[in-house]
């Protein structure tokens, strides 16, 4: 038996071939399979899919309502009433202080080009 190897030097490498071969058929035919059970399967999944997606919008939606209308209620009066009069307040003064700023005269240094810099041409620290 021993000799029928070694007369043929050609039948290991043929066995290696046909391993390889029934190697790239079994790769072949496992991906048909997975192709076609991921084509049964797509509807399924995304159905599940959007049905989680649905899910997750509605928390979000009913949560964020539900919070802000339980603190509308929650709060009292006077504290909306002192927020609002802050509020007011605040945009007034920064209003006034924009006038303030815009109306400001540019001083005669600074109206003169370059002077705003300092000594060789350097910014005053």
């Amino acid at each position: 038996m021993n000799e029928s190897s070694q007369s043929d030097p050609d039948r290991p490498l043929e066995s290696v071939k046909r391993s390889f071969e029934t190697l790239a058929e079994a790769f072949r035919a496992g991906g048909n399979a997975g192709a076609e059970a991921g084509k049964s399967k797509a509807p399924e999944m995304k159905s599940l899919f959007n049905d989680a997606l649905f899910d997750v919008a509605y928390s979000v939606g009913y949560s964020a309502l539900f919070a802000s209308s339980f603190g509308r209620e929650l709060v009292p009066e006077t504290l909306k009433k002192g927020f609002r009069k802050g509020a007011e307040e605040g945009r007034r003064a920064g209003q006034e202080a924009y006038q303030k700023a815009s109306e400001k005269p540019v001083s005669e240094s600074v109206s003169k080009p370059g002077a705003e810099l300092g000594p060789e041409g350097l910014h005053p620290v």
